[in-house]
């Protein structure tokens, strides 16, 4: 639904603003969070997932709009990359730093 969910996203931006959309999909994301948090079966939890995927895709698909409004041209490549490592930075530096925490005889060198 993450990337399903930017067709629905972006045709509501462009209409009615950004700021707007992506504090509706705060707010959606917030609350399935919620949802998925205190649910008790899977099908809820499944449920619950499937729209925070939905929430989430603002963020996917409006961030690019965004900085180009933000930044000029020659800056918008600096950007999108600071944005992008440092949405992508906790999945891949956390399970080596837990994984170093829990195993201190581990090392990258050592292979």
């Amino acid at each position: 639904m993450l990337g399903a969910s930017n067709l629905f996203w972006v045709p509501l931006a462009n209409t009615f603003g950004r700021r707007p959309i992506v504090l509706i999909a705060l707010l959606v994301l917030t609350l399935t969070s919620a949802w998925a948090g205190l649910a008790k079966t899977f099908d809820s939890l499944l449920a619950a997932r499937t729209l925070m995927g939905v929430g989430a895709g603002a963020a996917d698909a409006l961030c690019p709009d965004v900085i180009g409004e933000m930044f000029f041209v020659h800056q918008r490549g600096r950007a999108m990359v600071r944005v992008l490592s440092f949405g992508l930075q906790p999945t891949t530096i956390e399970p080596l730093t837990l994984y170093r925490l829990f195993i201190p005889s581990f090392s990258l060198l050592d292979r």
